[in-house]
């Protein structure tokens, strides 16, 4: 059971994460709420699993949202909703039929944005 509640808490934080576009400084808040929650629950003499489950999912959000490094390459991902893009690559393997289309693998080498070519 608690193997599932922690795997179930990571997944979901980091599944609102990238829902919700969440800030490492939201996490960070929900890291303090759990701990307050320990706290409180441990005071009372209660069980400690919501207050781990809360870690755990504000844990998978910091981890989901922490910042990249600032000297390495944005992944094509940080590019989801811009108007418009360009992406310049190598299809990495033959392509697959799925029902009515068809998927390959792309291998993203360069991104056209902002009027400037981004590796």
């Amino acid at each position: 059971m608690l193997l599932i509640v922690v795997a179930a808490s990571w997944i979901a934080g980091l599944y609102l994460a990238a829902q919700l576009d969440a800030t490492w400084h939201s996490a960070a808040l929900f890291l303090a709420a759990s701990a307050f929650l320990a706290i409180l629950l441990r005071g009372r003499g209660h069980n400690l699993l919501p207050a781990l489950a809360l870690a755990l999912l504000s844990l998978g959000m910091l981890r989901a949202a922490w910042p990249a490094d600032p000297g390495s390459a944005l992944p094509v991902q940080a590019y989801n909703g811009a108007d418009a893009i360009q992406a310049e690559g190598v299809i990495a393997s033959d392509p697959q039929p799925t029902g009515t289309a068809w998927r390959f693998p792309l291998s993203v080498q360069r991104v056209w944005h902002d009027a400037q070519w981004r590796d």
